[in-house]
């Protein structure tokens, strides 16, 4: 038993995920995606915050994968 979870918690470190964050402008939208991925907002490869005008289409802002 505990070899079969073994395999499938194995698994799922190497499934891909898309998740979309949504709110008001000013929310800390990217903030909060800075703070799970471990960036400060003035690092290299961090969303760029402040309240700018709001997108209003899709916007991939993590262009790389989160490390395990």
């Amino acid at each position: 038993m505990d070899e079969f979870f073994k395999k499938k918690l194995k698994s799922w470190q190497d499934v891909e995920v898309n998740i979309g964050i949504t709110g008001d402008t000013g929310a800390g939208k990217s903030s909060y995606i800075n703070a799970i991925r471990g960036l400060k907002d003035d690092d290299e490869g961090a969303a760029e915050v402040g309240v700018k005008r709001p997108l209003k289409s899709r916007h991939a802002m993590i262009t790389r994968p989160i490390p395990k």
